[in-house]
């Protein structure tokens, strides 16, 4: 009897402590002020298959997927959370950002270049829109980064109040479109719920379980999506530190039928550390605020030997060997047609020319601007312009003339006369800026 008095006597505190643990609530919340830093690594790894539309040449046909993505940066916040108000603007220094995808046949790849691993990340609503303060982004480079995630979008899973293990939650909506990439979400959610709290590196990290299917439209189309997981949250030093994610994305046609699927896995982990790259001092004096020369967009096509940097406006709608279109929303638009230098006009064989086109349209010229000279770093650069009516309205038919020791381009722009103080410099811009080397296969 001494001794079961003496084990109940020890078996109490043990008791009395389990219940305490379950009993125990806790706050899983981040900030993210003005200032903050810390390193992200992350990595995606995708398979699946696309079944083709049922009419044209290779109708139902069923194309394999596969793709990985690895990127790593420290990140430091700019512009600081308000209480209605997340993160708007962050500064990141990229050492990574690599892309590979596989469609059928068909490879691409791409890397962040050198000189603009150093870029603003603007907030807008969903979307991640980049620019470098060291030089022109390529587009293809500000794609790969408006699907990142922008990790202080995550704290939306996190719940608004504190909770003890067991408890679940429904993660916020701009956190579950951050993961899954959706632009609009139409039905389900994904549910957090706090597993357990346990000692790692001596901090005590609480792991919270991700599971749920949503359902959605993205730049594809319908989609829904399957996810399942997992994220740890340390909550001595408050941040995620780690998500883990396994999910199936179906795209969907009209009548929601599966066209396709890719099985997919995310992991992305954190630490909390001050960057040198980030610094006060390295930071000092850089322009953090979009402007019209640090958002300039940078087309490069080694293929076609074509260079040159324009606004983003404008986009470009075809570039082959022959010629690069751009169209501006709101009428303006651009054909630079390339030449062999020996077929490339003067700019006073170009400015006859122009007469009898506009004339053989149409056009009544209302307004001839001069043959004049631009500065050009390679070559030389000649433009004149008209202003003329079509159906009672004033255009301004722009043109160009560019020489430079590998070839030459013709410009010829159409925009509405009352755009012309906005476009005329964009345009001129863009055929200074121009360069051609020979062409690489």
């Amino acid at each position: 009897m001494y001794i079961r008095c003496c084990l109940l006597g020890l078996s109490l505190p043990w008791f009395l402590l389990a219940s305490a643990v379950a009993s125990e609530t806790y706050r899983l919340e981040e900030k993210f002020p003005a200032g903050y830093q810390y390193h992200v690594s992350s990595r995606v790894d995708l398979t699946g298959t696309l079944q083709l539309p049922s009419q044209g040449k290779d109708a139902g046909k069923t194309l394999t997927i596969a793709g990985t993505a690895s990127v790593e940066y420290d990140e430091r916040i700019l512009t600081g959370e308000t209480v209605a108000v997340p993160a708007t603007r962050t500064l990141r220094n990229y050492d990574r950002l690599d892309f590979r995808r596989k469609i059928g046949d068909q490879l691409q790849e791409s890397s962040l270049r050198p000189e603009v691993r150093r870029m603003v990340i603007l907030r807008l609503e969903q979307t991640e829109v980049p620019f470098s303060p060291d030089g022109p982004l390529m587009w293809s480079e500000i794609d790969r980064v408006r699907t990142d995630v922008f990790v202080p979008a995550l704290r939306g899973l996190l719940p608004e109040k504190p909770v003890r293990v067991g408890d679940q939650w429904a993660a916020a909506k701009s956190a579950v479109q951050e993961l899954t990439d959706l632009d609009e979400i139409t039905a389900g959610q994904i549910q957090c719920r706090l597993q357990d709290v346990q000692m790692r590196n001596g901090s005590r990290v609480a792991r919270v379980r991700l599971s749920g299917s949503v359902q959605g439209i993205n730049e594809d189309g319908p989609n829904r999506q399957d996810l399942e997981g997992y994220f740890l949250f340390d909550l001595d030093r408050r941040f995620l530190t780690a998500i883990y994610l396994d999910g199936t994305s179906w795209l969907v046609d009209k009548d929601n039928k599966p066209q396709g699927r890719v099985d997919g896995r995310f992991s992305l982990t954190r630490q909390v550390e001050i960057s040198q790259a980030l610094s006060d001092d390295r930071i000092r004096g850089l322009v953090t605020e979009p402007n019209d020369d640090n958002t300039l967009l940078l087309f490069r096509e080694p293929a076609l030997g074509v260079e040159f940097v324009y606004a983003r406006r404008w986009t470009v709608k075809k570039a082959d060997a022959r010629q690069v279109l751009l169209d501006e929303p709101q009428g303006g638009g651009i054909a630079i047609t390339l030449e062999p230098l020996s077929q490339t006009p003067t700019g006073t064989d170009f400015l006859a020319e122009a007469r009898k086109t506009l004339a053989k349209h149409g056009v009544k010229v209302t307004r001839e601007r001069p043959l004049g000279s631009l500065n050009h770093p390679v070559g030389s650069l000649e433009e004149f312009a008209f202003e003329g009516e079509i159906e009672k309205q004033s255009w301004t038919f722009f043109y160009m003339v560019n020489r430079q020791r590998f070839g030459g381009a013709t410009f010829m722009g159409r925009w509405p006369t009352k755009l012309d103080a906005e476009l005329a410099p964009e345009a001129r811009r863009i055929a200074q800026s121009l360069k051609l080397i020979p062409p690489k296969k």
